[in-house]
């Protein structure tokens, strides 16, 4: 009796040659191509039915057996108490590799995310040896970017790495759980829930540090949010009308969170006022409006009570006095500094700094290392 092998991915999938997802209403979307079939560690990948007769019609001779005998590759394994049924060994992606189903825990990209490739979302961890172009999403588990990242959006559940740096145009959003670490860093926000560290400048960025900021080149026109301290070896501030300000001592990622409720907050704002604008002018359409302008202002005060709940949960280390801002080079006068509740502006040319919090004040000192 013969046997076939079913599978539960595309066993003839070929990342060279994609096409768009089809949406439901027959567009197509050119950033969803498919790049990578996800398996999960436990997971089915195939397995070994027989054949009954006359059941061959319609079904690919490649995968006709004589015996029940699963093509298991690296990364693979048999079910307990089931040897037909084949399941993955980790978290990976699956292929077939010289007539035999593995899983690959790292997945390469071995060009720049784009047209090409479209939006990556991957269980694993991802290495991308190119760049990673605007408009563009990545997610993985960990990821290495290899050339620069530009006005994109990248996520992993653990750390990223640019090798090379980051120019987002004001678009590109990181967001790390553990370290981020770039050469440069230009018009992003970064979320990182422990440290930041850029090993040239960071620029005109909002950064959001779970633990430390250490930025070896100048620190300009950014805002930082950092638990414990930051660190800037060459310059803090300076730059035509480019504010810098640096608040420690509450936890970034609630700041963070108010920050989005702020946007959205403002944009029902905007929904109320434009729906209140148009009332009166149209009977047929008055009913209408008034129902959206009714939903804008219960959402409105849902979003102010989470607000409340949040500021509640927004409280300051009780460590204060172990935060410091470290500058070993200078500090240009327009900086603004905050501890907790403290803070303080800079308005004269420091060198070889450190800001502490003290008796409820910021205060500095120098050098800026303690030894």
């Amino acid at each position: 009796m013969p046997y076939y092998i079913r599978h539960y991915f595309d066993p003839d999938f070929d990342h060279f040659h994609l096409q768009p997802r089809q949406r439901e209403d027959g567009s197509v979307d050119h950033f969803d191509l498919g790049y990578v079939q996800n398996t999960v560690k436990g997971q089915i990948l195939a397995e070994i039915v027989e054949v009954g007769e006359g059941g061959l019609k319609g079904i690919d001779p490649r995968f006709v057996l004589l015996e029940p005998k699963l093509p298991q590759g690296r990364n693979t394994r048999i079910e307990e108490g089931n040897p037909r049924v084949l399941l993955a060994d980790c978290n990976g992606y699956v292929f077939y590799d010289q007539g035999l189903i593995v899983v690959k825990q790292i997945l390469n990209v071995r060009r720049d995310v784009d047209y090409h490739t479209g939006n990556i979302p991957y269980v694993g961890d991802m290495v991308v040896h190119g760049a990673v172009r605007s408009g563009f999403r990545l997610r993985a588990s960990g990821m290495r970017v290899k050339g620069n990242i530009e006005g994109a959006s990248l996520g992993a559940i653990h750390s990223i790495v640019c090798e090379s740096g980051v120019k987002g145009g004001n678009r590109a959003f990181i967001e790390a759980g553990e370290t981020f670490r770039c050469g440069f860093c230009e018009n992003a926000t970064v979320k990182a829930g422990a440290n930041v560290l850029v090993d040239g400048a960071c620029l005109h960025s909002r950064i959001f540090a779970g633990g430390k900021l250490a930025v070896k080149g100048r620190l300009t026109g950014c805002e930082v949010y950092c638990f414990e301290y930051a660190y800037v070896e060459e310059q803090l501030g300076g730059g035509m009308s480019a504010e810098t300000s640096i608040l420690a001592g509450y936890d970034p990622m609630l700041l963070f969170a108010d920050q989005q409720l702020n946007e959205r907050i403002a944009e029902l704002h905007e929904q109320i006022k434009l729906s209140e604008a148009h009332i009166g002018k149209d009977d047929k359409q008055d009913k209408e409006l008034r129902e959206a302008r009714d939903s804008f202002r219960r959402k409105l005060r849902l979003l102010r009570q989470r607000k409340t709940q949040l500021w509640e949960r927004i409280d300051a280390t009780g460590m204060l006095e172990r935060c410091r801002i470290i500058v070993p080079g200078s500090v240009k006068p327009g900086v603004e500094i905050s501890i907790g509740p403290a803070y303080y502006k800079v308005l004269d040319y420091l060198e070889n700094v450190r800001f502490y919090y003290e008796d409820r004040e910021i205060k500095y000192a120098s050098p800026a290392i303690e030894k």
